[in-house]
Parts: C-alpha cells; sequence; structure tokens
C-alpha cells in the first residue's frame, strides 16, 4: 500500500510541477506568447485559403522572349560575369541561354505559349539564328508561340517565322534582301598619300589583303565569295519558307518587278505581306494586346497580362559550371587568336585540363576569322597535348572558323561544323607597314650603315631586296608547315590539301565534301559525340569558366549584317598605320 501511496503522490507532484512551469513561462515570456498568437493567425488563413493560392501559383502563364541586344555565339558564363563586374546594363545574349529558356518552357506545365518580343533584338549570325531557331520549332511542336512587331528586318523575321501566328503593324513592311559580300578598297587612297605598305601572300583565294593593293574585287574572290553567301542564302530563306508553308517565291520573289508593281498598286507594305502569306495578322499593338488576354488571360491582380518575363523565369546562375563532377568540359574560342588576356587564359585553361582525370573529352566551341599564326600554333600543340593525356577532342564550328582557327580545329578527333559554317582559308600573308614615301616627300629621310643587307626592318625606309626575299621565303615555309600539319591530322596529303587551300574559304557543307571537317551539326552534336568517343554513361556537361575576368573582357565589334564577312577592313587598315609588327606580321611573331 505505501508503494502504491508513494506513486500517486510522484505523480501529483510532477503534474504541480508543470503547472507552475507553465505558470511561470506565461508570466516571465509574454512576448514569446504574442509571437505565438501572432504565427497562429496567420496559420489560420494560410490553411483556410492553400486551394487558392496552389491555384494562383500554378496557373498556366506566357513565357515573354523579350531579346534585348544580339544573340551571339558565346559561353553564358562570360556574359553574366561581364555583366555583373563590368558593365551593367550591356546586352548580349547567349544562344545557349536562349535555347535553355525554350527547351525548360517545352515541358514546364505552367508555360502555356511563347510571346516573341523583338523590338529590341538587334541581330545575329546565321548559325546563332539557326540554334535557337531549332529550340522554337521544337517548342512550336506542342505549344503556341506569338509575335509581333512594328516592322521585320531579316534576322528579327527569321526567328519570326517560327511563330504560330506572326502579328504586324498596319503599314509597317518585312526587309528581306538577300546577302551581300563587299568590301572597301584602300589602294587608290594610300598611293594618293604615298602610304603603300608591302604586301606578301600566299593563296590566290586569300583576299584579306586585296583592299590594300586593289581598287576592286579580285575573280577569286567574287567567285569564292558567291558561292558562301548563295549558300548561306538559299538555306536561309527556305527555312523562312518552309516554317510558313509556302514556297520561297511567294516569300522572295526572284521576278522584283512584280513585286514593286504589287506594292505600288497596293499601297501598303503590311498588305503585301499578308496577301504572301508572311504575316498571319495586321494589327496595331493594342489590339495585339487586346487579342492576348483571351489568349494568356490576366495576372491575380487583374491589371496586366499572365506573363512571366524569361529574365525571371531563369537566370543566369542556372549555367552549368565545371565541378569535381564535370567529365566534358566546353572551351569557347571566339575571339582573333592573337597574343594577349584572352589567348593567355585559354592556354591556361587547356594546360590545367591536362592534368584533370575526371575531364574525358573537351569541346572546342569555335567562331573565330583566325589570326596569328603562331598563336594559333600555341592552342593547336595545347589541343594535341591533351588528347596525349587521353583526353578526346571535339570542334564545333559555329558562324566561322578559318585560317588559324582551322588550323587548331584539325588536331581535334572529331570536327563538327553548320553546313553554312565558314572554314578553311588555309593561306597566309603578311603586311610590313612602310611610310618611308611620305616621310621622303616631307623632307624626312632615313640613312645609315648596316653590316648586313638583312638589317632589322624600320618603317621610315623602304626594304632591300634581300629583305623582300627573307620575307617571301618565312611566309611560303610557314604555308607549307600549315598546309602539311592540316594534311596530317586530316589524313591527306599535301597535295590534297594544298589544291582546296589558296585561302579559299568554304561553307561547311563543302568542307564536308573536301574532308575538311567530319560531320554537319552544332554544339548539341558535338556533346553526343564527346558522350560516345568518350564512353560516358553519366555525362556531366559544363562550360570551362576559370578565366581572370579582370582582364579578359575588351570592347568587340559584332558583325550582324549576315553577310558571310568576318574580316573588318577598316580596322585592318588601321592597324596597318599603328605599328610595324601587329598580330599579322609573321616575321614579328617568329623572332
Amino acid at each position: 500500500m505505501y508503494i502504491l501511496w508513494r506513486m500517486i503522490y510522484n505523480v501529483y507532484i510532477y503534474m504541480v510541477n508543470i503547472v507552475n512551469a507553465i505558470a511561470k513561462f506565461i508570466i516571465n515570456k509574454k512576448i514569446t506568447i504574442l509571437i505565438v498568437i501572432f504565427i497562429v493567425s496567420f496559420w489560420i488563413p494560410i490553411e483556410n485559403h492553400s486551394q487558392d493560392s496552389l491555384i494562383i501559383t500554378t496557373k498556366p502563364r506566357a513565357l515573354e522572349l523579350n531579346i534585348n541586344g544580339p544573340i551571339v555565339d558565346e559561353d553564358p558564363y562570360d556574359i553574366r560575369i561581364y555583366q555583373q563586374k563590368v558593365y551593367p546594363s550591356f546586352n548580349m545574349n547567349s544562344m545557349y541561354t536562349i535555347a535553355n529558356i525554350i527547351n525548360k518552357a517545352k515541358s514546364d506545365s505552367t508555360i502555356s505559349c511563347i510571346l516573341m518580343n523583338l523590338h529590341n533584338f538587334t541581330g545575329a549570325d546565321q548559325t546563332c539564328l539557326e540554334y535557337v531557331g531549332k529550340y522554337l520549332k521544337d517548342f512550336s511542336s506542342c505549344k503556341p508561340i506569338y509575335v509581333y512587331s512594328c516592322n521585320y528586318d531579316q534576322e528579327r523575321y527569321y526567328l519570326a517565322s517560327y511563330a504560330t501566328q506572326i502579328n504586324l503593324e498596319r503599314f509597317s513592311e518585312i526587309d528581306l534582301h538577300g546577302l551581300t559580300e563587299s568590301h572597301i578598297y584602300f589602294n587608290r587612297l594610300l598611293r594618293i598619300f604615298r602610304l603603300v605598305p608591302y604586301i606578301f601572300r600566299v593563296g590566290i583565294y586569300k583576299s584579306a589583303t586585296e583592299p590594300f593593293t586593289r581598287d576592286n574585287m579580285s575573280k577569286e574572290d567574287k567567285i569564292a565569295s558567291l558561292s558562301v553567301i548563295q549558300q548561306r542564302w538559299n538555306r536561309f530563306i527556305e527555312t523562312i519558307a518552309n516554317n510558313r508553308h509556302t514556297s520561297v517565291q511567294d516569300i522572295f520573289p526572284t521576278n522584283i518587278r512584280n513585286k514593286l508593281n504589287e506594292l505600288k498598286m497596293l499601297g501598303d507594305s503590311s498588305q503585301y505581306a499578308l496577301n504572301h502569306h508572311m504575316v498571319d495578322n495586321i494589327c496595331s499593338e493594342y489590339e495585339f494586346k487586346e487579342n492576348l488576354k483571351s489568349i494568356v488571360g490576366m495576372d491575380e491582380s487583374n491589371q496586366h497580362l499572365n506573363i512571366i518575363n524569361m529574365f525571371d523565369y531563369i537566370t543566369p546562375e542556372n549555367v552549368s559550371v565545371e565541378d569535381n563532377n564535370t567529365n566534358i568540359d566546353i572551351i569557347s574560342i571566339n575571339f582573333l587568336i592573337n597574343r594577349g588576356a584572352k589567348l593567355d587564359n585559354i592556354c591556361h585553361k587547356m594546360n590545367e585540363l591536362i592534368s584533370k582525370k575526371n575531364i574525358k573529352v573537351v569541346i572546342l566551341c569555335m567562331n573565330s576569322p583566325g589570326g596569328d599564326f603562331f598563336s594559333s600554333l600555341k592552342i593547336r600543340e595545347l589541343v594535341i597535348l591533351l588528347k596525349k593525356s587521353g583526353k578526346k577532342i571535339v570542334v564545333s564550328m559555329g558562324n566561322a572558323a578559318t585560317s588559324g582557327a582551322y588550323l587548331i580545329a584539325s588536331a581535334a578527333d572529331y570536327i563538327i561544323a553548320n553546313p553554312i559554317s565558314m572554314t578553311g582559308s588555309i593561306g597566309a600573308f603578311n603586311i610590313i607597314n612602310n611610310f618611308s614615301k611620305i616621310l621622303n616627300f616631307l623632307g624626312i629621310h632615313r640613312d645609315g650603315v648596316s653590316i648586313s643587307p638583312l638589317h632589322s626592318i624600320a618603317p621610315e625606309e623602304p626594304l632591300t631586296p634581300e629583305q623582300k626575299e627573307m620575307l617571301e621565303i618565312i611566309l611560303e615555309n610557314n604555308y607549307k608547315h600549315f598546309v602539311q600539319m592540316i594534311a596530317e591530322s586530316r589524313n591527306k596529303t599535301f597535295d590534297q590539301i594544298n589544291n582546296i587551300a589558296q585561302g579559299r574559304i568554304w561553307t561547311g557543307k563543302d568542307a564536308m565534301d573536301n574532308g575538311l571537317i567530319d560531320s554537319l551539326g552544332d554544339l548539341d552534336d558535338a556533346i553526343a559525340k564527346a558522350i560516345e568517343l568518350g564512353n560516358i554513361t553519366d555525362s556531366h556537361v559544363a562550360w570551362c569558366v576559370n578565366y581572370n575576368t579582370s582582364n579578359i573582357f575588351q570592347p568587340r565589334r559584332v558583325v550582324y549584317d549576315n553577310s558571310g564577312e568576318s574580316n573588318d577592313f577598316a580596322r585592318s587598315l588601321l592597324d596597318t598605320f599603328k605599328s610595324i609588327s601587329n598580330s599579322l606580321n609573321l616575321v614579328s611573331n617568329s623572332d
């Protein structure tokens, strides 16, 4: 009995202690109680309206694809770092980021359609347009795309052609004018001012020096250039016609006179576009937005269309960058290959990759017109070292991978190019600045003595015959090395490569026929090939981002005219007068 009463007493004491503890807590912790009450007061309505909240957050929205600035074939991480650290208002869009957004939206049940806003889109090269277009086409196979603009230039209309519905402002036009390849020629100007440089070249199609030596385009350059732009334009306009389910003649008639007569008779370019199946609807921007209300609805405030901006939908932080799980690394080579910060950073990263066991394949994403022979050779040697370390190398060519860029690409295990990529241009040239004639005209002369006629070259005096011969020999030897290295890499003879070299630019399709590349495709195909070559079952693909961002970013000139030209001759002219030893001076580079 004692034990029973003892147990009852202990339970009683235990209960009293609990009550005392609660009382002390209530007295001393008033603030805590208030917080609890505050939380509970909000918990109740959340519980009561949980179903409504779920409906609001998952209601399908339209994705606004508002592209500000150009679309470029650039590492998306590089662009983000540039915007964060260098130039916050910098507008440039990686085609890979846009493709990723479209691809994600396709399988996202909360996205009902895409609204393309191309008002501030400033252009892209053709391979970028095709890459983004591929993802737009895939999206449109299951969800609609709507686009509106007051005017469409060629690049805007190319992207718009993938839309389910194209809307055009009244009295506006669609400007399709084809492609043009032209240069400015300075020969006469240079002679007037007695500023004629010494020019050496190997390859009858190596036309980069012609603006300094001619007043018009050579026959060889016309043949090569016409072939390139004809192939590029045929692919461009045929894609648009296929997207619009009509004929090329309907979109871009060869009989220009009939088009002009019809435009004159109609008195309205927008009506002409509608008659020829180029657009689906003519309306004002207000009418377009009113029509969208019935398509996408309004947001929860009932004041705005139910849309989400692409920059809110997916952030740049989603870009996959290299980590310890990465087994396929992408290196972007999209600059003029000269000595400098960008070259140093690329070489530094490639050196690092040699010792990384987790990296099985390196993809070189190339969009470069080439550049310095010896700088290109430096990267090529690192490609060979990467291969010796057991890694496979796959090249994905963008808009261009010519001259020195192709020299690098030729060392890869596998080369993929777009059918209209520009590649080849296997040749060599050298420009030696000389101001002796203008200086002599102004009464300035240079004179002295030297041990050898092969003395150092000075821009204030003419070259000696021996110097000219030496430069020609060096250039000829470099060209032979250039051709021989490519021949060995591509399992061809010297003569086979020499016959298709001579400085001529080929499209990716022609390069395929000539054995300069292995297949046609884009970066997606390069990744698939990398997985195959590396025998990779669980792929982790990432962009190489180990760059020195303090000096890698430099002002750049981007060409969006879709003309197939990769050389800026005006810039070359300025470089000609800048110094005797520039990136094109093989003699200076060999010292």
